[in-house]
């Protein structure tokens, strides 16, 4: 299962649960893994004009995820 714009996401085999959020001047982002009891919250006072996902928040994310 997975979703775009956050949701959910299910295909390495552990369940992940995302929301995105953006405005003027910001850009968020939560990640939850109900099974693990972890999760993780994003906050910038910028928005780079790119998606979440390609920028700093990206990156972070990706740091994250890659350690689990």
């Amino acid at each position: 299962m997975d979703w775009i714009r956050g949701g959910l996401d299910d295909s390495k085999g552990e369940l992940e649960i995302s929301s995105l959020g953006w405005g003027v001047g910001f850009q968020c982002m939560m990640v939850a893994y109900p099974y693990l009891e972890i999760g993780l919250v994003i906050m910038t006072n910028t928005d780079l004009g790119v998606h979440q996902l390609k920028g700093i928040i990206g990156e972070i994310y990706d740091s994250y995820a890659s350690g689990l």
